[in-house]
């Protein structure tokens, strides 16, 4: 499945209480939001949240990084995804990450659309057998029954 366009997105949140750590206190965190938008139009959201003592990944080089991702994907398969990453930014796991995750989503995305058309379908059946059945099409109905997943 080839990747069709990725956006980044910055934004600070303030936090509702401060997040205290033993060598700080977080009032607000950095989140970088990663769009992927897939060939089949299936798209996903995943972050990264820089966190001082969890990773030297700052908001700075998170964006930087996912700018040089973005430059350098042309048409990427999702399967070579992982591999593209760990090449061109070996050290940025929380980028690395949120660029897997919405990758993911995105798939599981189409995927549930596929499922959820599939069950529209069979209850579209269902009721036109029951309709058939209303209708004293019986024989029918009992051998359309026989063919629904």
């Amino acid at each position: 499945m080839e990747i069709r366009n990725i956006e980044i997105l910055h934004a600070t949140i303030p936090l509702k209480e401060p997040y205290i750590l033993s060598f700080a206190r977080i009032i607000e965190i950095d989140s970088i939001v990663v769009r992927i938008t897939l060939e089949n139009g299936g798209v996903g959201y995943s972050e990264a949240v820089p966190l001082l003592g969890y990773s030297n990944e700052t908001k700075e080089t998170i964006i930087e990084n996912s700018i040089k991702v973005i430059k350098l994907i042309h048409k990427l398969d999702t399967s070579e995804l992982e591999s593209f990453l760990d090449e061109i930014i070996p050290n940025a796991s929380f980028v690395i990450s949120a660029f897997i995750t919405a990758k993911e989503m995105a798939l599981k995305q189409f995927s549930i659309e596929k499922e959820i058309t599939a069950l529209e379908k069979t209850y579209d059946d269902l009721e036109a057998l029951r309709d058939e059945i209303e209708d004293g099409k019986t024989s029918q109905a009992g051998k359309k029954l026989e063919n629904i997943p």
